[in-house]
Order: structure tokens, then sequence, then C-alpha cells
């Protein structure tokens, strides 16, 4: 019996506080050696076995032999208002471990890791310190346009060499909050596109600077965005349903205004490749396009995604014509 586990030493507590033990897998070894003890019996209840006089008499001496501070720990646990499970046990010695001296920016999982529960716990904003910055360090997919560079710190980045080599630029969040900086060429317009298919497979213009903005997850989009102040223009291209609209009325409300990309042959393909929605149009959002395709969307309680009309030869001259438009 490996009486270092703390399953078994949680249960052995759980026997003691409340006289009870439910069955399970992990614990079958130890109801067997306390059945063989004669110290528990079946109880009325088919998954649980309850404790008798024999082993309200010998357990504390077995737990003394095999845990000598388990009543101390017993304590501890009720102090700290953690339950007696192996899980209780585990959080109550990490909250004795000292927590290390924190850099001024972590990773959100890594300070989850160090002072809660696990690294996927949600953390209270009361139990980050003054001073520390958490990240999600997600990473901005970007095609430039040519001649863009980037500055960050005293480092420059001409981006058309890693998009002659790879064909985008990766831009970390962490150099991103750090500031970084544009010059060289700046792109005529911008445009963020909502599905990453769009995204890399549109004929983009040289002078067009392209941003993958997926779905909701939009705060380096229009961090990045705001280097390059209110020039130049802004738009944005994503599916024509009540999520990518929604996300449009939110970048409008943070960012700089952007226009909504709305190819005036994308009314073309309504017919042939519109969908039924599940349920009916937002009344936010139907109150607030007056466009004409998107009100027949709305009238027939249809919508569009984005990826048909990408290689359409039209869809290449809509592009050409927003570029000589700036």
């Amino acid at each position: 019996m490996n009486w270092l586990d703390l399953e078994y030493r949680a249960a052995l507590l759980r026997l003691w506080e409340t006289g009870e033990l439910r069955k399970t897998q992990k614990l079958r070894p130890l109801i067997e050696h306390l059945l063989s003890l004669g110290w528990i019996t079946q109880s009325s209840r088919q998954n649980e076995l309850t404790i008798n006089e024999n082993g309200s008499a010998q357990l504390p001496a077995l737990m003394d032999s095999i845990w000598p501070l388990w009543r101390q720990t017993l304590q501890r646990l009720r102090e700290a208002g953690l339950p007696p499970t192996a899980a209780g046990l585990q959080d109550l010695a990490r909250a004795g471990r000292p927590v290390p001296s924190l850099p001024l920016r972590l990773h959100n999982k890594t300070f989850a890791a160090l002072t809660g529960a696990h690294s996927k716990c949600s953390m209270p904003a009361a139990s980050i310190p003054p001073g520390l910055s958490l990240t999600a360090d997600g990473v901005l997919r970007t095609r430039p346009n040519r001649g863009l560079i980037l500055y960050a710190g005293q480092n420059r980045l001409s981006c058309d060499d890693p998009m002659r080599a790879l064909g985008e630029v990766i831009l970390p969040e962490r150099a991103i909050l750090d500031g970084v900086r544009v010059g060289g060429t700046l792109p005529r317009a911008i445009m963020t596109v909502e599905n990453l298919g769009p995204f890399v497979d549109m004929p983009k213009p040289d002078e067009l600077l392209l941003i993958h903005q997926p779905g909701w997850n939009t705060a380096l989009s229009l961090l990045f965005l705001r280097a390059f102040g209110m020039e130049p223009s802004w738009h944005h291209f994503g599916d024509l349903d009540p999520e990518g609209l929604a996300i449009y009325q939110h970048l409008k409300r943070e960012g700089e205004k952007p226009h909504l990309f709305l190819p005036p042959f994308w009314d073309d393909y309504r017919e042939s490749f519109s969908r039924r929605l599940c349920d009916t149009w937002p009344e936010a959002i139907t109150g607030s396009f007056s466009e004409p395709l998107l009100q027949k969307l709305f009238s027939a309680n249809a919508w569009l995604e984005q990826e048909p009309i990408i290689l359409d030869e039209r869809f290449k001259d809509e592009l050409a014509r927003l570029i000589a438009s700036e």
C-alpha cells in the first residue's frame, strides 16, 4: 500500500472526519485493505462504506504511523477552508511554498500554475501583484504592403524579406505591447480579414496591408492598428452573418471607424451560396445597416460566408479600385 498517495491520505482523512468512504476504482486497494482489517462495513448506500467501532478505535494509530502530521494537516485544511481531498492537500502544500521573484511580465498560465490550483484555473484580479502584467501571448498574422518597415526598440525589420521568404510577417503579442513602430512605405489601405482562408488566399495588391482578425480576439489587431494613426484607411472584410457583423460593430466602437468591405458583385452569390440562419437576425444588427445586400439577407433570414468570392476576378478588381481611391 502506497501511503504517500494523496488520494489514499485524503480518503483516510474523510473516513476519520465523516465516518464514510465512497467506493471508487482509485480507492479499491485501500478499501480492500480496510475491509480485511474489519474496520469498515457496507452502508445502506451501494457505493458507500462506513467506519465501525473497531475502525474508529484503530484508525488513528494507523494514521500516526504512516503520516505523523495528519492531525496538523487536517487542522490546516480547516483553517484554509480547503476540502479533505487530494486536490485540497495539493493546494495546501502549494500555499506553503514561497512564490519566486516575478518579472514585470508573465504568461497568465505560468502565473496561475505558480500561485493557483493549476495552469488553467482562473485567477482573480485581486491576486495579481501590482506592477505584474499578465499576457496571453498570442500572435498577429499579417501580410504587409511592399516597403513597410517595423521598428522594435533599436531594431529594424524590413517586411519585404520575410514576405518574400514566408509570405507573412508574424508579430508576437509582447512585441506589440512593447510598441512596434512603423516606417518606410506605409500602406495605402489596411484590411482586417475575419477568416484565415481569405487572409492567406485572397490576391493582395502590393499597397495593401492585410491583418488576420480571428473572430472576437481583437486586442492585438487594434493595438497594432494604432501604430498607423488615422491614416491609412481601414477596411474590414468578414462573414455576413450575425457574429461577423457584430465583430465589425465591435471594431468600429473600439477602433478608428473601419469601413465594411462589401464588393458589389457579392450579391451575385446570394442565390447559390447563402445559407439560412438557425435563428433570426438580431435587431441590434438589422437596425444598424442599410446596405442593399445586407437588407436582402435580413429579409431572407440568410447569411453569406466570405470564402467563395475571393477567387472571383472581380474581387481583384475591387481591391485595385479600393487602393486607387485612397
